[in-house]
């Protein structure tokens, strides 16, 4: 795996971390004197976070409304301490 597509790789897995990871290194690299003014930090910060936004959105919303058909029997688990309660979808 070539090492562009193992970072997108893991860019599409942890949008958010990616999008965090992005934003610490241009602030740090900024306090150390990259040389941008602030506007040019925050245009970058603010691109950044629209465009990481887009895969963390698909990260996290379903693609599909599961069916569970008729008479299919469900185990719903509850929390610790409560009994299990098994249910039929009617």
């Amino acid at each position: 795996m070539k090492l562009p597509s193992a970072i997108w790789g893991l860019v599409k897995r942890n949008p958010v971390r990616a999008q965090a990871l992005v934003q610490a290194v241009i602030g740090v690299a900024t306090a150390f004197g990259l040389g941008w003014t602030a506007q040019q930090v925050g245009a970058v910060m603010i691109l950044s976070a629209g465009l990481l936004a887009f895969l963390t959105e698909t990260a996290v919303t379903p693609v599909a409304a599961p069916v569970i058909p008729e008479g299919t029997t469900v185990t719903v688990t509850t929390p610790a301490g409560e009994d299990d309660r098994t249910v039929t979808v009617s």
